[in-house]
């Protein structure tokens, strides 16, 4: 494979283009063709890879960090997985990151239409990966729509809907999102994205959440 693996990755906003992700064998040294960085991006220390000028991309981190694979090209699914294993554990995020990547549904392929790109969608390897699964939603709080309706309309719509939060799921709809309750508190913890019941249908169909 040579002295560097290249993994590319499909933009966020345009599904015609790719940023290319690069990993150097011998040194796991990581960068990216995002511009938000150079290489070398981080640099080994005490055995951890460590953040030179504390940026980072959505593609490193979904990629590499979260092992995400809906936004590779179909042709560099295998490399993503040695890139991926060669620096696991060794990715230090830099404080405050936020990873608004994880908003991004259709990106991740887990929208109703899916990746909007040529190639197979899904390639991943944790349970969102397999075809023909849909993305994973909790509802919580009085609704003015009946909770049965809300569940039929997520199911047609490619969803599965569960009973209680964790950090499987990749969306809580709740009521109020700034009010605190335990399946509120048990989803911020976990890094799930919470919605209203307004923002629900829209996030429902194209995929995508609101910022």
């Amino acid at each position: 494979m040579g002295k560097e693996i290249a993994v590319r990755v499909v933009a966020q906003r345009d599904p015609d283009h790719f940023h290319t992700i690069t990993v150097d064998v011998e040194t796991a040294w990581v960068s990216c063709s995002c511009g938000v960085n150079y290489p070398p991006v981080f640099r080994v220390f005490d055995g951890k890879l460590l953040l030179c000028d504390r940026l980072m991309c959505s593609h490193i981190d979904a990629v590499l960090v979260a092992g995400e694979r809906a936004m590779v090209h179909p042709e560099d699914l295998e490399a993503a997985n040695v890139a991926s294993a060669l620096v696991e554990g060794k990715i230090v995020m830099p404080g405050g990151w936020r990873g608004s990547w994880r908003r991004n549904m259709r990106w991740r392929g887990l929208s109703k239409g899916g990746l909007a790109r040529p190639g197979p969608a899904g390639a991943k390897t944790d349970r969102r990966v397999k075809k023909g699964a849909g993305p994973m939603v909790c509802f919580t709080g009085a609704s003015s729509v009946p909770r049965s309706e809300l569940i039929e309309q997520a199911v047609q719509a490619g969803w599965e809907a569960i009973d209680r939060p964790s950090k499987h799921i990749d969306v809580l709809v709740t009521a109020d999102p700034l009010l605190i309750t335990k399946k509120v508190q048990v989803a911020r913890e976990s890094g799930v994205p919470i919605v209203s019941y307004d923002e629900w249908a829209s996030v429902m169909e194209d995929g995508l959440l609101p910022e």
